[in-house]
């Protein structure tokens, strides 16, 4: 039997910023998760089975008097190598679809339990993280997410998508973003806004470790910064532009 464990801890000392208080997540124990975490324990017999598949269930709430139309976008933090993660709402997409293309009308007050979150480790060993931002379509800037970690042990030898380790200042940012990063390796940094569109880039040689973006043409919203290695992201931070 799986062991699922609830990480109460919340992101927003993380992030240092605010997040919408207009939508409300919890877990299908009914555990408030909002900018919260889950985290997921295959046990070894999930893990020997190459059909195992978790199944994340995540419900939304709309707290506002009006209503809504909701889409969610995955931004994967880590992945384990050849394991897959499906975004589902209302309907499940593929590996490589990261935004919902169909936004889910949400009533004042109303619950959605229309969002699962579907990993399959195929028998790989390590942990994948992603995190799960749901935003108002008519106002993107405000979103809510939770991030959940699938955990598949310690063992073995699959090859994990290591994490490049950078940081970004200030934050939020008003007319140049800095950013630091320990990579030995040429990197490229992307800046996209909440519907995933590109809006910055920015590459880096093996020897280059800091870069200066200049974000004052942005307009104030929500955005994330990606490190890229070979077209996969390694790792992601969330930015805000305020100017």
């Amino acid at each position: 039997m799986k062991k699922i464990i609830l990480i109460a801890t919340f992101l927003l000392a993380s992030f240092g910023i605010n997040y919408s208080q207009n939508f409300k997540l919890t877990d299908i124990s009914g555990n408030d998760v909002t900018n919260g975490s889950i985290t997921y324990e295959f046990n070894q017999q999930q893990i020997s089975d190459f059909t195992s598949e978790e199944v994340t269930d995540v419900f939304f709430q709309n707290l506002t008097n009006d209503t809504l139309a909701i889409k969610v976008r995955r931004i994967t933090e880590n992945i384990v190598d050849s394991s897959e993660n499906l975004l589902c709402w209302l309907q499940c997409y593929g590996p490589a679809v990261s935004l919902s293309p169909t936004a889910l009308t949400v009533t004042p007050q109303a619950t959605l339990d229309n969002f699962k979150s579907h990993f399959r480790p195929y028998k790989k060993y390590g942990t994948s993280t992603f995190r799960f931002v749901f935003f108002n379509v008519a106002n993107p800037n405000d979103t809510v997410s939770v991030r959940i970690i699938y955990t598949t042990g310690t063992l073995g030898t699959s090859k994990l998508i290591k994490n490049s380790s950078f940081s970004i200042y200030p934050n939020p940012s008003n007319n140049l973003l800095n950013i630091s990063i320990n990579s030995t390796v040429p990197k490229e940094i992307k800046i996209t806004n909440i519907l995933g569109t590109v809006v910055k880039t920015q590459s880096l040689g093996k020897l280059e470790n800091s870069v200066a973006i200049k974000t004052e043409d942005l307009e104030d919203g929500v955005y994330f910064v990606s490190v890229v290695n070979n077209g996969k992201i390694e790792n992601t931070k969330r930015l805000v532009v305020k100017h």
